[in-house]
């Protein structure tokens, strides 16, 4: 229990690629399983939540490597509570490499939902989080508020049983999977994720069909995901740097 949590991973062979660098969305998934261990030590985990029909929900996140981490090695995550409001909370985290030097930065907004409404709740009627307030920022911007993307359409997919996580919806993860299995193994080859900023806005569902769409923007490539109704479910923007 405590402000900051630190917690070491040891990173596994289906967590990276070909090149045996860590997916970006395997790294997201260790930086979401920090946030949970730490909402579990101070007691405000998914499993003190879910007797009462609540749960977090991840509504924007932003990641940013100066290296990424290969497998068989191991990264530690720190993680604290910056801010909270009445809808939302902001949540830091410090990537280490094995040398306990920082490679990296992520920060996220969560929001407390109802389970049976799946509307918010005001975490302002929830006292006990304040004192989980550490104040400390981290050296990088925070979640961009990403634009629409009028983009060309590039694909189409039903969710399956494999994308749907134990909130029943879409893991927040695999909407970053599906974007970045749109680039070439060649691509992959010659490239690196510096950053990614993750815009959630709606829940996807088992069995609904999801539509994929994407523009290159000065250097930043941004893809935009929808339901067939066309109600935008989540933002992806990707800055690579060239190995």
């Amino acid at each position: 229990m405590g402000l900051i949590g630190r917690y070491t991973f040891q990173l596994q062979p289906q967590d990276g690629d070909f090149t045996e660098q860590i997916l970006a969305s395997s790294l997201g998934d260790y930086i979401l399983q920090a946030a949970g261990k730490n909402a579990d030590d101070n007691g405000f985990g998914i499993r003190e939540l879910h007797p009462d029909h609540h749960t977090w929900v991840l509504i924007r996140m932003a990641t940013e490597m100066t290296e990424m981490p290969k497998i068989y090695q191991q990264i530690t995550i720190e993680t604290w509570i910056e801010t909270i409001g009445r809808a939302s909370t902001t949540r830091n985290f410090i990537l280490r490499n094995e040398q306990n030097v920082p490679i990296g930065f992520a920060t996220t907004n969560w929001a407390m939902i109802d389970l049976n409404t799946r509307k918010p709740i005001d975490l302002g009627a929830i006292p006990s989080l304040s004192h989980f307030i550490s104040g400390n920022s981290i050296p990088i911007a925070p979640p961009a508020k990403l634009p629409s993307v009028e983009g060309n359409l590039i694909s189409t997919r039903q969710t399956q049983y494999s994308d749907i996580d134990f909130n029943r919806h879409v893991n927040s993860m695999k909407y970053l999977q599906w974007v970045l299995n749109e680039y070439s193994v060649d691509w992959h080859a010659e490239h690196t994720i510096k950053r990614f900023d993750v815009n959630f806005l709606h829940e996807a569902f088992y069995g609904e069909e999801v539509s994929l769409y994407r523009k290159e923007d000065a250097g930043k490539d941004q893809f935009q995901i929808n339901r067939q109704n066309k109600e935008v479910l989540c933002k992806v923007q990707l800055q690579w740097t060239k190995n």
